[in-house]
């Protein structure tokens, strides 16, 4: 008889018997030692510590089984033998982990295993069925069986990387019996049946096995996904393994292992306690510094008294998420070039001709000091709102100039006033140019078309929108140009504060208000609350807050604290600023870099081909840079449209505008509408967010 083993486990056995046991017994050597070794480390820095943290969860298991055996009960197949099989699982657990070090903890848990199992093998052999002579047959063989157990584990956990977990541990099952059914079953030919049986199953035997306490390793990997500001709870994807060291019953030498894809929900009711500040490096536990004014630092032990106490500490972190050696806020002035181009659009309201109030019209007094240069920390919209002025400016420095003024419509706009719609809006433009400025009608070419030259096609109301408006040309090139603006930027080195925060009471009923100011009428960061206030308060340092705080030598916080009774208590610190200024760093020959940044407009609705006035902005981006600059390139979008293909849209621009710098570094940042950068309810805003913008950062020779 010729026997044929063809499926296993996933209907395929893939691997020999000798190699799986080869494989597991290496793994469960290695495991074993690394449990040993890891597990010490972690008991033997053992801190005084009050973390807690409990957790339920659930996971789907794949179930892979090494076995050794042929019949149960009183089955008498021919089978050659079963040696592994494979089933899966839905899984529960609890547990509650122990913080014992700075990033360890240890585990306890309590779990229900689904262990049911597969074992099938077909083979190919000549027997006599039936009412015939000896004939090729396929024969299924199958045990199907029914197990779970409860199970105590028991282990080490240690943060791998920032909210990154690893555990391993000891697991103690207990299961219950056994049931199982095994079956022999003709597969082939399909018209035969069984001599001894007369049917095509030939053996159908089912029974219960007692079994033994079930031994073995197990580990998980896991990330924790906070779900609250204070990170009292969390989510905990994973991935788990259990490693069976025994068999759990005699007749089918049975040992279970499985590989599981789960969830865990934990909470960590001691998640505003003291000793989480003492898990930053150089936070003590039991005796934190507090400054309560300019010239006192005192020491103040942590033990809950009646009487409100506020310990708080201030980490500064730079960035490039490292903690800075001092606690001060560090801001680098360098050069920049800020180039703004300018959309050749004004756009009005619905039926409307007469100016929308958003644009910034001057009266003629104000536009002899109106100056250009002088909008460098205006926002890119309020600049684009200052697009007559602008072009005003330049005629007048540019008298030989001509301005074409043409006027249109949307296809909402109709009946007898939108027809003289396109030519009116052109004239309101025109009379601004001309009572402001004090520019020549000669020079302003006024005329109507009913659609834009390249209309908004979309057919949302925002998109129609866009199309009501006056289109500006002019074939002098130095009126339309793009707005270049030379000035300082201040970028912080810093970039976050981190105040944590814990409070030495056992007062029930207060409420908190945490502040940084150098006004204290016009604060940076301001959060209030009842009860406890986060462990950690994050004030981000931006480019915003670099340019307010650049002439100031340092920033104050304060926390108060009031009780029912109105009782108020405060602490106030302070935090040095320190400017890297452009006199300092040539003064002492530090390397200097120069940061400039480029926007790109005029992509089409829809489009990503650059135009050729983009190709114009490109080619003074390269006037600009050299070979050595740093380049980062950013697309954007619209809300209009699908937030997948506005964010291909806008791959596809960064793409185009990054193939005209081979030979620069670069990184491409995709945003598409994920990050709205101006407002999308205005015609301008959704125009200017069809953006690339370039930051280009050029080391600076001494």
């Amino acid at each position: 008889m010729q026997t044929e083993i063809i499926s296993s486990g996933w209907k395929h056995q893939l691997i020999s018997l000798q190699k799986y046991s080869l494989l597991l017994n290496r793994l469960k050597s290695i495991l074993t030692i690394l449990l040993i070794i890891i597990g010490s480390f972690g008991l033997s820095s053992k801190e005084e510590a009050n973390e807690h943290t409990v957790y339920v969860g659930t996971n789907f298991g794949l179930n892979l089984y090494g076995s050794d055996f042929k019949n149960l009960g009183n089955a008498n197949t021919c089978c050659p033998g079963f040696t592994s099989g494979f089933s899966t699982g839905l899984n529960f657990g609890a547990g509650y982990n122990y913080l014992v070090g700075e990033t360890t903890w240890i585990f306890l848990g309590l779990d229900y295993t689904n262990m049911k199992s597969n074992f099938i093998i077909n083979e190919s052999e000549q027997i006599n069925l039936l009412g015939t002579n000896k004939e090729d047959a396929t024969i299924e063989q199958k045990v199907v069986s029914e197990l779970s157990s409860i199970g105590i584990s028991l282990g080490a956990i240690f943060e791998l990387f920032e909210s990154f977990d690893a555990s391993f541990g000891y697991r103690l099952g207990l299961p219950n019996d056994l049931s199982y059914r095994q079956t022999e079953i003709l597969l082939a030919p399909s018209d035969g049946v069984f001599q001894e049986s007369g049917s095509r199953t030939r053996t159908d035997v089912s029974g219960v096995l007692a079994n033994s306490i079930y031994h073995s390793l197990v580990g998980k990997f896991a990330y924790r996904l906070y779900t609250s500001k204070n990170k009292t709870t969390y989510l905990n994807p994973n991935i788990s393994f259990n490693i069976g060291l025994n068999s759990t019953n005699e007749e089918m030498n049975l040992t279970p292992n499985s590989i599981n894809f789960g969830v865990d929900w934990a909470y960590n009711f001691a998640g505003a306690s003291a000793n989480e500040v003492a898990l930053e490096k150089n936070i003590e536990p039991k005796l934190l510094e507090i400054v309560i004014d300019d010239t006192v630092t005192t020491n103040l032990a942590v033990n809950k008294t009646d009487t409100p106490k506020v310990i708080i500490r201030p980490v500064t972190i730079d960035k490039n998420d490292k903690r800075q050696d001092r606690n001060e806020v560090v801001i680098d002035e360098v050069k920049s070039i800020r180039m703004v181009p300018l959309l050749n659009y004004i756009f009005f309201d619905k039926d409307s001709t007469a100016m929308p109030i958003r644009y910034s019209t001057l009266n003629k007094k104000e536009s002899y000091s109106f100056n250009s240069n002088n909008l460098f920390e205006v926002n890119t919209l309020d600049i684009y709102h200052h697009l007559l002025n602008i072009i005003g400016e330049r005629m007048m420095a540019n008298p030989k100039s001509k301005l074409n003024i043409v006027g249109t419509k949307s296809v909402n706009e109709i009946g007898d006033l939108a027809k003289i719609l396109p030519i009116e809006r052109a004239k309101t433009v025109r009379d601004y140019l001309t009572n402001t400025w004090g520019i020549a009608e000669k020079r302003l070419v006024i005329s109507s078309i009913d659609k834009p030259t390249i209309p908004s096609t979309s057919s949302e109301l925002e998109s129609i929108e866009e199309n009501q408006r006056v289109e500006l040309y002019s074939s002098d090139d130095n009126l339309l140009e793009p707005l270049l603006l030379n000035d300082t930027l201040y970028t912080p080195i810093t970039k976050e504060i981190n105040f944590y925060t814990v409070l030495d009471t056992n007062v029930k009923d207060f409420s908190w208000n945490f502040k940084v100011f150098n006004d204290e009428n016009s604060p940076y960061f301001e959060e209030s609350g009842r009860l406890d206030p986060p462990l950690k308060t994050h004030f981000k340092i931006t480019e915003d807050i670099a340019y307010q705080i650049k002439d100031k030598n340092e920033l104050t916080y304060r926390f108060d604290l009031i009780n029912a009774k109105e009782e108020r208590e405060n602490v106030t610190g302070r935090i040095n600023v320190t400017i890297n200024s452009l006199k300092k760093k040539e003064r002492d020959k530090i390397s200097d870099v120069r940061i400039d940044k480029y926007s790109l407009i005029l992509f089409d609705f829809d489009k990503y081909e650059l135009s050729k006035k983009n190709s114009e902005i490109l080619d003074i981006v390269k006037d600009n840079i050299t070979n050595n600059s740093s380049l980062e390139i950013s697309g954007y979008s619209d809300k209009i449209g699908e937030s997948d293909y506005n964010k291909t849209l806008s791959k596809k621009r960064t793409e185009s505008v990054s193939a005209q710098f081979p030979n620069n570094k670069k990184e491409l940042f995709p945003y598409g509408e994920s990050i709205i950068i101006y407002n999308n309810n205005l015609p301008e805003g959704r125009f200017y967010s069809r953006t690339v913008t370039i930051k280009a950062i050029t080391p600076v020779k001494k």
